[in-house]
């Protein structure tokens, strides 16, 4: 097990280390304890997992003025996120002493871990990427339909690349064959079940073609999204959409092109960090600037 981190200047430090040996961008998530993974949290359960798009559009029913100006079906499901409802995206942030909050905040006898996600230069997606729709609209999916939509990637490598195409990585075949790719392209959204996810991408971008590329289904992407919320704004918060894998480790049938590290913080010194953080401006009530959360910081100030 490695070291871990016990001062917000050691971990400054261990930043600055993995920032200056980096040739992408970074990403942080903070985990309050060490057997937290990276799935998110429609996929923790098989209870939520298998209703997935109603508790979406129940969400949507019950709050509809909330989730009425929302362009992309992406946007919804940041919008779900917020309100604590389960979806198929991971909390990301762009700032390290944010993540380092989160893995403070809560279960302080508890080793904790700052998970740092090194995406390629340009790789990072924006809330109206095609690629992100694709993902975000499998959660209008029924079960069946996400279980087919599986089954159809397999057989459509299996009909252009043969029965052998698992001896590479998916993008792999994508880069050394893009001409076959192509036509597992085309075999792929000729499909019924890639029809329907196309319907549903359509409605909110008439213009999209049946050109579903099966590795942005299986490949998670971080996802910048439209900062229109004080939290999202706060805590420089982007997103890990998901698509057909459940968890980060699963997505191994592509090439991953997202690099983990991990920066352990010692469980007895998770309060002191706290009061260190809070000391430069990374408080409960910044972190969540809604009224409520600082109402609760005042009082607890004077009690």
């Amino acid at each position: 097990m490695p070291k871990a981190v016990t001062t917000l200047t050691g971990f400054i430090r261990k930043i600055e280390q993995t920032y200056s040996s980096a040739s992408g961008d970074l990403f942080y998530r903070g985990h309050p304890n060490l057997s937290y993974k990276l799935t998110p949290s429609i996929f923790r359960t098989e209870r939520f997992r298998s209703a997935e798009k109603s508790i979406i559009y129940r969400a949507m029913s019950e709050l509809p003025k909330e989730f009425d100006g929302d362009q992309y079906f992406f946007d919804k499901l940041v919008r779900a996120q917020h309100y604590g409802i389960p979806t198929r995206l991971l909390d990301v942030t762009i700032n390290p002493l944010i993540a380092l909050f989160f893995a403070c905040e809560k279960e302080p006898t508890e080793r904790s871990q700052v998970v740092v996600l090194e995406v390629p230069k340009g790789d990072a997606k924006f809330f109206l990427s095609d690629a992100v729709s694709c993902k975000a609209n499998i959660a209008q999916l029924t079960v069946p339909e996400v279980e087919a939509l599986s089954r159809g990637i397999i057989s459509s490598c299996t009909e252009v690349l043969g029965k052998s195409f698992r001896k590479k990585k998916l993008s792999t075949w994508r880069l050394s064959e893009p001409e076959k790719w192509a036509d597992v392209i085309e075999e792929f959204n000729r499909l019924p079940t890639t029809k329907r996810l196309v319907q549903f991408i359509r409605e909110e971008k008439p213009y999209f073609q049946d050109i579903v590329d099966p590795i942005d289904l299986l490949k998670p992407d971080v996802v910048f999204p439209k900062k229109n919320n004080s939290r999202i704004a706060a805590q420089s918060g982007a997103f890990l959409a998901f698509g057909l894998t459940k968890s980060f480790s699963d997505a191994s049938v592509i090439r991953q092109n997202i690099k983990k590290t991990v920066i352990d913080i010692g469980s007895d010194e998770k309060s002191k960090i706290l009061r260190a953080l809070s000391a430069i401006g990374i408080s409960e009530s910044f972190v969540y600037p809604e009224f409520e959360r600082t109402a609760e910081q005042i009082k607890k100030a004077f009690s």
